[in-house]
């Protein structure tokens, strides 16, 4: 953990796992590092490893040795990934204060919170008021995550690995039946599964209208859609939110990386979502 002092710096980097599934022009653009999460195996059989800890002391170093004074690092939900595990072990390896948050968010969920911390960064705001922005996009952002049929909702990120056998039952059923499911994952939690249906146009559109509800009490919305190769189910997830039955901003369409894809599978759609006003503290740090 970083001192007072180093809290009230503005000349820090902020590095994160390629888990956020943002494309490198656009952490380019951003200013943020990424390091990429190991996907090890056969197609059908992949576990997805995070950096290992040389690699993030290693990138640690080279930031510092930009100018950096102090590092936020930001990784995918420890309740799926071991990357933030893996983070602290190669803070303590580098003599740079290093900041490293479970976001408790992934995909293109884990995406807007390093978005946020980033605007946060470039708006001014101090590594503390970074830190508080994070804190609060993570907690307030949602995702809804449409695996690819007979993906294992525990699969996201390297969590199969502890998925038994009963699992793997119930999902084969599933395939077999030509059902989907429709998964609410908040910060920090597993995987819930919300609905299951052999009618892709029916999850997609549940999707939109949980979306919906929640605008009923958190305001306007901004959401981003993770696509990994779904084909006619982006169409069917697009074609519900042209609507004026509540105001929403894009903020735009990603495609998955590997490690997404490993996880939730060839096909896999998802919608993030965090009210328009908790998006917007990034842009004034200093009013938080």
């Amino acid at each position: 953990m970083t001192g007072t002092a180093i809290l009230e710096t503005t000349e820090y980097a902020i590095l994160t796992d390629s888990g956020c599934d943002l494309p490198d022009e656009f952490l380019d653009k951003l200013g943020v590092t990424c390091l990429p999460l190991r996907v090890m195996g056969v197609p059908g059989n992949e576990r997805v490893l995070p950096p290992d800890p040389a690699d993030i002391a290693a990138a640690y170093r080279s930031l510092a040795d930009a100018g950096a004074k102090a590092v936020l690092s930001l990784h995918s939900s420890s309740a799926l990934s071991d990357a933030a595990a893996w983070a602290l072990r190669a803070a303590e390896q580098v003599d740079v204060p290093v900041e490293v948050v479970d976001t408790g968010c992934v995909s293109i969920a884990l995406g807007i919170v390093v978005d946020c911390a980033a605007t946060c960064k470039k708006e001014g705001g101090t590594l503390g008021e970074a830190l508080e922005v994070v804190s609060r996009v993570a907690d307030e952002t949602h995702i809804l995550f449409i695996p690819a049929n007979g993906a294992l909702p525990q699969n996201l990120h390297g969590l199969g690995r502890r998925s038994g056998f009963l699992a793997r039952a119930a999902s084969l059923r599933q395939r077999l039946a030509g059902e989907r499911r429709l998964l609410s994952i908040r910060r920090g939690e597993l995987p819930e599964e919300l609905f299951s249906n052999a009618d892709p146009s029916d999850l997609t559109g549940r999707a939109v209208r949980a979306v919906s509800v929640a605008s009923r009490s958190i305001g306007p919305v901004c959401y981003a859609v993770m696509d990994a190769n779904s084909g006619n189910l982006l169409h069917l997830l697009e074609k519900p939110l042209d609507t004026n039955e509540f105001e929403h901003r894009r903020l735009g369409i990603v495609s998955a990386g590997d490690a997404t894809i490993a996880s939730a599978g060839d096909g896999a759609i998802a919608i993030a979502y965090v009210s328009q006003a908790v998006y917007d503290l990034a842009s004034t740090p200093h009013e938080i």
